[in-house]
């Protein structure tokens, strides 16, 4: 498998991805912080709805190998 590190830092992918992400999360944080929203909260549901796709795509691929078998 592949990997967007470097050792400690990302590599060129890495970059990419980490710039498309921000760009992508921008107008959602600022939608809510300029609602009133605290920062802290915007970014635990982000986080939580990131490990949830990890979760879900790490579930959905474990059982898709199982069904070669």
């Amino acid at each position: 498998m592949k990997s967007l590190y470097d050792g400690e830092k990302y590599t060129k992918e890495g970059i990419l991805m980490s710039l498309e992400t921000n760009e992508i999360l921008k107008p959602i944080f600022k939608k809510y912080s300029d609602k009133g929203y605290s920062y802290r909260e915007i970014s635990h549901v982000i986080i939580a709805e990131v490990y949830s796709l990890e979760c879900l795509s790490i579930l959905t691929k474990a059982v898709e190998e199982r069904k070669k078998l």
